[in-house]
């Protein structure tokens, strides 16, 4: 009760006449400016300020009106994160502790401002439990100073040479923590890099994985082994060895399985996103397929994440030339309800993968059959041909790839003319657009295209086409999710394809 009184206490001092915030009777208000901002957010209507100004008010962002508007908007959304819900089923438990913890060390620090010095011991202890039972060296060393400083003041020896036990500990601990997020972080940027596959990282790589490893075996708390693992697996990704990042993924989930290792479902995921990225590499869609029905029940279909899932998912099918699983992750993409209401970016990328997989069901089928029977549902080629779509500067790869696809439609509908002004096309963007430090394998294919535009698609044995075929196979596909990566078909594939097609 003593405890209830400094509580309120503080509360009766400082409280505020009302908490504003974005409740669902705000939210339902079909009147109120905050529903029409929030729901512009969410459907991406607005990317800027004029922007919103222009939908909510029809003026400019300077206006008073809009910069009141957007202030007090903030503020509640910002206050809302205060009560968001984690207790849904589908958050982790791991994620549940953290948010709770991180929430009363808050109330730890307003009470000691406040001087209500017991409710903050109160909340301190609760922090301390909770932080010891999952593992958060961080603010096991914050609530365990704080209660250090009130055993010190109370004369209670023993419980401060406990806490003092505790604070050094997990300050260790959080120090060895900080040191494997580093070791993470240099390797990313290693993997982030436009060269990162050269062997020049190697001695680099080495020595950060023999570091996150020694912290591992000083103090293995759940983060600095997640963090192990990850330096491991891009470590062996940039080796092009895909089977021992398999290896080091399995070594990862019987880890937090057999343990029963608190960790939160990101860590997990990420796990999954590397498996599939070697199962697409190994062309092995089977395993690949198995890998992703255990990532999927971490998604909530139509969110951002699921859409990030689902490319790579469906490039494995792809890759593996299972073109049946293939079409039918397409179709549940674009017939998902909320595909519409994606960015046109997102959407123009999957009309491309939609135009790969018609050239592939309507042109490469001779040994396959039941292709010839298939079709991405809803896509129009003389609709995508008419198109006049200009990508970013920043996604160059996509307007590479809506060209070629624009050739491989003409190309199998037999209409050469049209098919040679587009390879002209897509050789001029490529001359000019294109680097060989980030784009070299598209475009020593498009080079082998022109070789064949050259020959009129009439000659079967190219010749001058064997120096870029042999160029092509010294470029190995390497895809770390960076889109100058991106091929929705291996191209060495579809050059044979192509190749094997010419007239002779």
């Amino acid at each position: 009760m003593k405890n209830l009184l400094e509580i309120a206490k503080v509360v009766t001092r400082k409280k505020v006449r009302k908490i504003e915030i974005l409740d669902a009777a705000t939210l339902k208000n079909k009147a109120s400016k905050f529903r029409e901002f929030y729901e512009a957010l969410l459907t991406d209507k607005v990317k800027t300020d004029r922007d919103a100004a222009a939908l909510i008010y029809g003026c400019n962002p300077t206006d008073d009106k809009y910069r009141q508007l957007k202030s007090r908007f903030q503020k509640r959304l910002v206050n809302t994160l205060f009560f968001i819900d984690v207790n849904k089923p589908s958050t982790a438990s791991y994620d549940r502790a953290m948010f709770t913890c991180r929430k009363d060390w808050s109330l730890v620090s307003i009470l000691q401002m406040n001087g209500a010095e017991g409710a903050a011991r109160e909340y301190a202890r609760k922090t301390l439990k909770t932080a010891q039972k999952y593992g958060f060296p961080d603010l096991m060393v914050l609530s365990a100073r704080v209660l250090r400083q009130f055993a010190a003041r109370e004369g209670k020896e023993a419980e401060f040479e406990e806490y003092d036990r505790l604070l050094k500990e997990n300050y260790r601990k959080l120090e060895a923590e900080i040191e494997a997020e580093e070791c993470y972080l240099l390797a990313e940027r290693i993997y982030r890099a436009a060269d990162a596959f050269s062997s020049k990282h190697t001695p680099t790589l080495d020595e950060l994985r023999q570091r996150v490893v020694s912290l591992s075996e000083l103090h293995a708390t759940p983060l600095i082994q997640h963090y192990m693992f990850l330096v491991w697996v891009i470590g062996f990704e940039l080796q092009r060895d895909y089977h021992n990042v398999l290896e080091v993924c399995n070594r990862a989930l019987e880890f937090f399985d057999s343990e029963d290792v608190p960790h939160r479902v990101e860590w997990r995921m990420e796990i999954h996103r590397k498996q599939l990225t070697a199962y697409l590499h190994l062309k092995d869609f089977r395993n690949g397929r198995r890998v992703a029905e255990k990532w999927l029940q971490y998604l909530s279909p139509g969110t951002a994440e699921w859409f990030d899932f689902m490319e790579l998912y469906f490039l494995s099918a792809m890759h593996a030339e299972q073109f049946i699983n293939a079409l039918a992750i397409l179709q549940e993409v674009v017939n998902h309800g909320k595909f519409r209401k994606q960015p046109l970016l997102l959407r123009e990328r999957w009309e491309i993968f939609q135009a790969y997989l018609y050239f592939v069901c309507t042109s490469l089928h001779s040994e396959r059959p039941l292709l010839a029977e298939q079709r991405p549902e809803g896509f129009q080629p003389s609709r995508f041909l008419s198109k006049n779509t200009v990508f970013p500067k920043t996604q160059r790869v996509l307007q590479a790839h809506f060209l070629i696809c624009c050739f491989l439609l003409r190309l199998g509908a037999n209409q050469l003319t049209e098919a040679q002004e587009a390879l002209r096309t897509l050789k001029h963007f490529a001359d000019r657009k294109l680097k060989p430090e980030l784009h070299g394998r598209l475009i020593v294919f498009i080079k082998l295209l022109h070789q064949m535009g050259k020959r009129g698609f009439e000659v079967a044995d190219l010749g001058l086409t064997r120096k870029y075929e042999e160029e092509l196979a010294t470029l190995p596909f390497a895809y770390t999710g960076k889109d100058q990566e991106l091929e929705i078909l291996p191209l060495d594939w579809l050059w044979e394809q192509l190749h094997s097609q010419v007239k002779v």
